[in-house]
Order: C-alpha cells, then structure tokens, then sequence
C-alpha cells in the first residue's frame, strides 16, 4: 500500500482540482493494516501529498476517506461532529494545509458495516457522490458571485 502510494504522491496533479485517497482496511489507533498485514500510521499515508512532497497539489484540497477500526470500543449511540471552514491565503500555508481526513469511527473505536450492504460510512459518501457528481455547485456555492 506504501508503495502504491509513494507512486501516486509522484505523479503531476496541476491539472486536477483536488486528490481523494480512499482506504477501505482494518486498522488500530492511527494506523491503518496493508495486505500483508503490516502496520502504516496515516501520518506516513497523508504526509505523502503535502505541499512540500507533492507539489502540485499545493492549494488544492486532499481529502483521504478511511474505513478502519481505530481501536475496540464500541459506540452505543451515533456520534455527529460539524466544524466551520477556515479561509488561509495560500501564500504562507503550511506543507500539511487543505488536507480532509474523515474516518468511519471516533478514536479508538470500531467502525460498523451492515452485513450485505457494507460500510455504513463508505455507502454515505457514495450516496452523495453518486447524488452530486454532475453538479457544478453542489451546494449553492457559485464562484461567479464572488
């Protein structure tokens, strides 16, 4: 997976508006379990696309969506979390600006799939995608009423 990854991290990506790195594994903490079940921290996967190792991404947003345990405990109810944006100049940003990370659970805990429908969490972005994948401005958003 590492390596898979080295080489996708340094291919050019000036024409591209953004990177999605979708990772449906086990895993533990911050880490996240390869085929041949050795141990890679999400730190080593997402600094592969900082600003500084992949340069042509700078600016852009990276989003990596994980479908891993991050450890054993279970939630008894659904946990939501909502955070404004933030608007940084790209001038001074750092290397690790941009970057969306979203996991399937809260730290340390399981994630949950249905038996025959798969992930709970990956069924939603995929529901939203197929929804919005043609859409211009998904949510109102235009960049022509700047």
């Amino acid at each position: 997976m590492l390596k898979l990854l080295t080489e996708t991290a340094e291919k050019d990506y000036s024409k591209f508006d953004c990177f999605v790195c979708v990772i449906l594994s086990h895993g533990s903490k911050d880490c996240i379990y390869g085929t041949d079940d050795k141990v890679i921290k999400v730190e080593a996967i997402t600094s592969l696309f900082r600003r500084d190792q992949c340069p042509s991404l700078e600016g852009k947003p990276k989003i990596f969506l994980i479908q891993a345990c991050r450890g054993t405990e279970r939630d008894r109810l659904p946990i939501e979390s909502d955070s404004d944006p933030i608007s940084i100049s790209s001038s001074s940003l750092p290397a690790d600006a941009d970057f969306l990370i979203c996991f399937a659970s809260a730290p340390g805990h399981q994630s949950y799939r249905q038996r025959f429908l798969g992930s709970w969490f990956i069924s939603s972005v995929v529901s939203v995608f197929k929804k919005y994948a043609e859409t211009r401005a998904p949510y109102g958003y235009d960049d022509q009423s700047k």
